[in-house]
């Protein structure tokens, strides 16, 4: 019955958190939280240690974090015709994840976010034809809200997904 319980708390929650991290709240936080509080209640893995599925929600809240950080700290602050570089920055980050889907869970995040800056730099690199300012206008994009809450997205569910299949 607790298992039951338990089991029923922790995916409604880690839908609520999914649908959370679009909107702009911290929705990867509470994930991190819902499965601390699952691996107390129950077993992730019957008869291990919950200790690496843990350890790599909370890598991957970290990497949500700093990627909000880094938001905040380099965005461009909303500048006119920033739209082209911006989805330049979020195919690149489909491209790079699609890339890396059949490798490991850490190649898919890698994946994303090279991918999202190789969009923007080669964005740039076209318009500008300047290394330099390409790299640091690409890091610009990367950094845009859009593309953050793009990349929090993609995390969170890649997030959710991980848990759900250490569950069953």
């Amino acid at each position: 019955m607790t298992s039951t319980l338990a089991l029923a708390f922790f995916v409604l929650v880690l839908l609520a958190a999914l649908i959370a991290v679009p909107l702009g709240y911290p929705g990867m936080i509470l994930t991190t939280l819902v499965a601390f509080l699952y691996s107390i209640l129950d077993d992730f893995r019957a008869g291990k240690s919950d200790w690496p599925v843990v350890a790599t929600v909370i890598v991957l809240t970290t990497i949500g974090l700093l990627i909000d950080w880094g938001s905040r700290k380099f965005s461009g602050g909303g500048r006119k015709g920033f739209d082209k570089p911006v989805t330049a920055a979020i195919v690149g980050g489909v491209v790079g994840l699609l890339v890396t889907i059949p490798f490991s869970l850490y190649s898919i995040v890698f994946g994303l976010i090279a991918g999202t800056f190789a969009g923007a730099y080669l964005y740039f690199l076209m318009v500008t034809k300047d290394y330099r300012t390409s790299a640091r206008e690409a890091l610009t994009a990367c950094f845009s809200r859009v593309t953050t809450l793009f990349a929090k997205t993609i995390l969170a569910l890649v997030m959710t997904v991980y848990l759900l299949i250490h569950i069953v």
